[in-house]
């Protein structure tokens, strides 16, 4: 065997993956020198946002195979759990004093309770990803009076605090989707996906139905074997792309046989900035 493909290389060109740590297309992945272009693993490489999050994680010469698409969780025997913390909603929290006035207080607090939804004490929003038995982590985000995240404001992650600093460059990050342990609580429900923590919690308020379970991916490159799809075996799923991500959800969609909502279909949607998804629709009376 050529000992060239145990040397490891960060890949050439422009191209971003999705960092492990942050969520965020910044991430440079090592590659091996034999070919240049078969990966040592999903969570090895560098995060290029050195400041806000820092990931690196070098292969080493323990990575002899292909990565063959398994679930990254599938592949750490230690993956990074947390006991999920009694988080609550105070009177602090950014996201709730924007939307109290606008959607029924009593179906918003329910859905806040329902994915058990807490407040930093400098008002972020936390959003625990729970699959039931453990915490993955959580992403806490700072927003405006108008819902819309705070100005000059960068997410937040649990396993980003002080006492975590052991994961910071390790990758043992395995997430899952938001509001992933309410497919317990509605075994035989619908599923919908959308990008975005904020909009799967605000559908779940406004609609209030208990045979749809709202879940959120976090990121529009998340389908793509960063979270496990397969506790969604047996279910009836739709997709709701972000504006501009139809093409890419669309691959999804046709993988796994479900079903896919084209944002461009919204009525008057086009009205929308550039971005939008149906949640923003909803809230501008165009749906």
């Amino acid at each position: 065997m050529n000992n060239k493909k145990y040397n490891w290389v960060f890949r050439k060109g422009s191209k971003k993956d999705v960092c492990p740590a942050c969520g965020q297309r910044r991430f440079v992945p090592y590659v091996s020198a034999y070919d240049g272009t078969t990966p040592a693993g999903r969570e090895y490489g560098r995060c290029d946002r050195e400041q806000h999050c820092g990931y690196f994680r070098y292969p080493g010469r323990d990575v002899e195979k292909k990565y063959t698409g398994v679930p990254l969780q599938d592949q750490m025997k230690n993956p990074m759990c947390f006991h999920l913390p009694k988080f609550e909603v105070t009177s602090v929290n950014t996201l709730y004093n924007a939307y109290n006035d606008i959607l029924d207080i009593e179906h918003l607090q329910d859905a806040m309770q329902l994915y058990h939804i807490g407040t930093t004490i400098d008002g972020y929003c936390i959003y625990p990803q729970f699959d039931g038995v453990w915490m993955r982590t959580a992403k806490m985000i700072m927003y405006g009076p108008d819902g819309h995240r705070k100005k000059n404001t960068q997410p937040r992650w649990w396993h980003f605090k002080k006492k975590y600093t052991e994961y910071r460059n390790v990758a043992f990050l395995c997430q899952c989707f938001f509001g992933q342990h309410v497919l317990d609580i509605r075994p035989s429900a619908k599923v919908n996906i959308v990008e975005s923590e904020k909009s799967a919690l605000l559908l779940e308020a406004y609609h209030h139905d208990d045979n749809i379970v709202w879940l959120a991916c976090g990121g529009s490159q998340m389908l793509k074997g960063s979270i496990d799809v397969r506790i969604l075996r047996g279910r009836e799923v739709t997709l709701f792309p972000d504006d501009g991500q139809f093409v890419n959800w669309q691959r999804s969609a046709n993988k796994y046989g479900w079903s896919i909502k084209n944002p461009d279909d919204y009525q008057d949607a086009k009205m929308q900035p550039e971005g939008y998804d149906i949640w923003d629709c909803i809230e501008h009376g165009l749906i």
